[in-house]
């Protein structure tokens, strides 16, 4: 298991190498109920609104399947090698007593509000911006240099933009308390400037 929230858990897969796969060998996979997999489809639908960009996870498709006689719903997904930026930043803290060295905020900043600009031109907000929905995803562009790209994950609470003039809101937060805009908080306003 490589981690577990409130839309789901999620899995290392393999797919098998002597069949032919439209799949990568290497994914994650986020399961649910069947029976509570409602929110998790809407999640699936949004992220295929979403691909294209190279700073969204990416997704491959959707599926269920029975096991010990309970139905699963089961979304593919790009696996993040690297882990999270939240996991980065408690690392460093941890091994060097601080947060993130500069260059890397410098480096990881841009390229984490391309993926906002990219979420936003699709008129969605996503509700829950912060280090542990930022997933680390190795590539290489030559032989030698390993680079990270950050690539934002979880659209569990992503809601589309509201017209001007309409009203109706949100019944609860979306987010996580620590990490949204005080307008979501205290006018329950959810646009793109809250994810920022």
């Amino acid at each position: 298991m490589l981690g577990q929230g409130n839309f789901g858990t999620v899995h290392l897969a393999f797919t098998d190498p002597t069949k032919t796969s439209s799949f990568p060998p290497i994914m994650a996979v986020k399961s649910t109920a069947y029976s509570e997999a409602s929110l998790l489809m809407k999640e699936n639908d949004k992220l295929i609104e979403l691909q294209g960009c190279p700073y969204i996870i990416g997704h491959y498709g959707d599926d269920d399947n029975i096991e010990d006689g309970r139905a699963y719903y089961n979304m593919f997904l790009e696996y993040a090698s690297l882990g999270n930026l939240g996991d980065r930043i408690k690392q460093h803290y941890t091994d060097c007593g601080i947060g993130l060295p500069e260059a890397e905020v410098r480096y990881f900043t841009p390229l984490i509000l391309k993926g906002l600009k990219h979420i936003h031109q699709h008129e969605y907000v996503h509700c829950d911006i912060k280090p542990d929905n930022i997933l680390l995803v190795s590539s290489s562009s030559d032989s030698s240099l390993i680079k990270i790209v950050p690539k934002i994950a979880d659209f569990g609470l992503a809601e589309r933009l509201k017209k001007e003039g309409k009203t109706d809101k949100p019944v609860y937060l979306r987010g996580t308390p620590s990490y949204m805009a005080s307008e979501s908080i205290s006018r329950n306003e959810y646009k793109p400037h809250s994810d920022i």
